[in-house]
């Protein structure tokens, strides 16, 4: 939880249309070569085309190259948003599927070349990941929409098993630690799992962990 925040909550649907519109966007104005823009738009719509119609889709495909003939910016804006509104028409009819193609892509993303790549960090499961900084083991949280409250713990409970055989395989490490400003707003659940609170930081020294969330006979 040591991170740039990460943490999303689930946006309302014109918030999300225009996050949606804008990492389009820089997808070409940051590109150079308009075909590259283009490539790389249809790789980040491909897994969308799953919830539409033939119908759909023929619009939305006609939508993207019509971005390689934009005469200026302006018609270039123009022709992103476009696509974006077709795009979101699919929202509007499946929007769980949708949102968690989206989660899906921003998770990799954070994995294969954003923070977490920066950090080396590796996935516990959906809510937690994890990295070694000396004798510490770092707990992060990677790009996820909001969850129940009782799948958040589960999820949790989840990850700290997980980390036992972690701490068991790496005999260096001696504490667990994680730092986040929502922390502060749930000290007594992060207490029922063991952690000491100060502020923003929990921590759970390894002797803690496998005390707790070692499984019987492992």
């Amino acid at each position: 939880m040591n991170e740039k925040p990460t943490y999303e909550k689930l946006p309302s649907g014109e918030e999300f249309k225009k996050k949606f519109q804008k990492k389009l966007e820089e997808m070409c104005v940051t590109n150079i070569d308009i075909e590259q823009a283009v490539e790389k738009i249809k790789q980040q719509i491909e897994p969308f085309l799953e919830l539409s119609s033939g119908t759909d889709q023929a619009h939305i495909i006609l939508a993207i190259e019509e971005i390689k003939v934009s005469k200026d910016r302006d018609d270039l804006l123009i022709k992103i948003l476009n696509l974006t509104n077709l795009i979101f028409k699919l929202r509007n009819l499946n929007p769980m599927e949708f949102e968690k193609i989206y989660e899906e892509q921003l998770r990799d993303h954070y994995y294969n070349s954003g923070y977490g790549a920066e950090r080396n960090l590796q996935p516990l499961n959906r809510l937690l990941a994890w990295g070694i900084d000396g004798d510490t083991i770092e707990l992060h949280i990677p790009p996820n929409w909001s969850l129940p409250p009782f799948e958040i713990k589960r999820l949790w409970i989840d990850g700290l098993k997980k980390l036992v055989i972690i701490v068991e395989e790496n005999p260096l490490i001696v504490e667990i630690c994680g730092k986040n400003k929502l922390v502060k707003d749930h000290t007594k659940f992060f207490e029922s799992l063991g952690f000491s609170v100060k502020e923003d930081l929990i921590t759970l020294r390894v002797k803690d962990l496998i005390a707790i969330y070692k499984e019987p006979g492992e």
